[in-house]
């Protein structure tokens, strides 16, 4: 399983920072509202580091987005 998990992590850091918050939009919304908050918290922050210029701050954060929508 954690082959899935590290392949699916190579495939992030060769995405966009925009292209990881498209693939987050199209991702459902977990039913722990711990992890929904945490995902809006770091999409925002995201946002704020793309808004800069921060094309590497802004993936990291959207990697954590995802990792709390999956």
């Amino acid at each position: 399983m954690s082959g899935g998990s590290m392949s699916s992590g190579s495939n992030n850091s060769s995405m966009t920072c925009q292209a990881m918050m498209d693939k987050a939009n199209g991702m459902g919304q977990p039913m722990d509202l711990a992890k929904k908050a945490e995902a809006a918290k770091q999409t925002d922050m995201a946002k704020a580091a793309m808004a800069k210029g921060d094309e590497t701050s802004c993936k990291s954060h959207m990697r954590v987005a995802i990792r709390n929508l999956m």
